[in-house]
Order: structure tokens, then sequence, then C-alpha cells
């Protein structure tokens, strides 16, 4: 299953980073690649967005995991870069493919300070900038101005450069990747055991570390934010509760009033006829 946005830079300067392909995949089995044998060279970056890969300096080195909230750096053609994930294992994640001789120089010196991988938070702005602008599915082909395909390589890059307060706190990283998460899957029926595996971890450890960091439990914050994403698409002209309820994850109509109304104190129908 993939979403791919390939990019045109229009008049690109040879030296400029610039954007080349951006995609979305969820791999199934077998998943590994060994990058000595592509036929393209650009700097890839592979940001873990649920489960977890692995990554290797070379064919013979030892693997770095790649957990979520975190991005392996893959200098394709330019190092020899050994990556992929275990049979069974889930491993849903971002990549960024970049061009130009400036993006490869920086890329090898973030690699050669930190290592193939480095903390990439999902909520850093650079990085949901770039996931917005995927394809809701399937393939697309997307034209930038040679200064904007720039401007948000340059953001990515310097994301991966910014990545000590992440580092220095792992606990704040999962909570942040959750959150994460549960913004992007908003519409699903996503329970907290779910988030968990997603993530890695064990429902108690999620649940302990994200009451700690923000107050509340995962399933908590999850209903409020449905209800704030209700109250967001009732204000829309010619909104209907049965989709309003879908789109925010309730499984039905009577399931979204009944909630919306604990929380908010009037039913949907009464918002939207305000």
């Amino acid at each position: 299953m993939e979403r791919i946005l390939d990019i045109i830079t229009r008049d690109p300067l040879p030296s400029m980073p610039r954007l080349e392909r951006l995609g979305w995949e969820d791999p199934g089995d077998p998943y590994r690649h060994d990058t000595r044998h592509w036929p393209l060279r650009y700097t890839g970056i592979q940001v873990t967005l649920a489960g977890g890969g692995w990554v290797r300096a070379s064919p013979d080195s030892p693997r770095q995991a790649v957990p979520p909230g975190h991005a392996a750096i893959l200098p394709i053609r330019s190092r020899p870069v050994c990556f992929g994930k275990d049979p069974g294992c889930g491993w849903r994640f971002f990549y960024a493919n970049l061009g130009g001789p400036v993006a490869e120089q920086l890329a090898g010196e973030i690699i050669d300070r930190w290592g193939l991988v480095v903390p990439l938070p999902l909520h850093t702005p650079a990085l949901r900038v770039l996931l917005d602008r995927l394809p809701a599915h399937g393939h697309a082909c997307q034209q930038l101005a040679m200064a904007d395909s720039a401007r948000l390589a340059w953001d990515l890059l310097c994301a991966l450069s910014d990545h000590r307060a992440a580092e220095s706190d792992p606990e704040a990283a999962l909570a942040e990747a959750a959150i994460a998460l549960m913004r992007e899957r908003l519409g699903e029926d996503l329970g907290v055991a779910g988030l968990a595996r997603m993530l890695g971890v064990s429902r108690e450890h999620l649940s302990r570390i994200f009451r700690q960091r923000t107050g509340v439990p995962p399933a908590a914050w999850l209903r409020r934010a449905r209800i704030e994403q209700a109250v967001r698409l009732l204000r829309s002209p010619g909104a209907r509760i049965g989709g309003v309820a879908l789109a925010c994850g309730f499984k039905t109509a009577s399931h979204f009033v009944t909630a919306f109304r604990a929380a908010t104190g009037r039913t949907p129908g009464a918002y939207r006829g305000r």
C-alpha cells in the first residue's frame, strides 16, 4: 500500500536541495533493500509512523532500530546502506527523497555526528507540512517553484539536525507520537491497545506515560479531540450529523449525539442550528 507524490522542481539550481518524491508506505513481506544496487542517487529520509524497521551502515554492520518518531537517513548510492523490517513486523513510514549535492553533504554530516537514525517527533512542523501534501491514495504529481522546493527540503534537513530535545526526553517523544497518530486517525476505530501496538510499547506503559505528560488518559484525549473536530465540521454549510459522526470516529449517530451532549451541553443538531 502506497501514497506517492512525485515532485517536479521548476528551473532548479543544481546545488540547491530539492524535493523529488514524497511517499507513505505500509510494506508487506519480504521487505529488505541494499542501496548499493539502486540506479538513482539521492538522499532518502524515512520516518517511522508506526511499528518499526531497521537500518545498517553496511551488510555486515549491526542493525539500528528505527522506532516511531525517528528518521533513518539513507544516502542512496553515496554510502552502502541496508534497511528493511523483519517478517511479520509492521512498519508504516513516510519518506522524502531529496536531490542535490547540498542535501547529500548535510545528510552525510548528520550521519557522521549522530548516526543513521535520529529522533524526529511526528508533530514536527516540517514533517507535518510534507505529510499534508500526500494524495489521499495512489500516485500523483506536482510542480513546485525552485524556492518552494528548496525551502521544504531545507526545513526537513534542519529538523533532522535539531533533534536534541526529543533525544533527551524519550517519554515526551512517546506522548507526542501518540498525539500525532491520534490526530491522523481521528476517524478510525483506534483504541488505546491498538495505539500502543502501533507505537511499539505496551498499553500500560503508554497510558502511564501519556497521563504523566498530558494530565489525561489517551482515551480521554482522543474523545476530546474527536468532539473538537466535530465542532469544526458542524460549522460547515450542509453538514450532516451522520457524516460528521463517521468522520470523527463514532460508530453510530446516537453514540455521537450522546458524547457530544455530554461534552458541550448541546446536541449536534442544536449546535449546527445555533
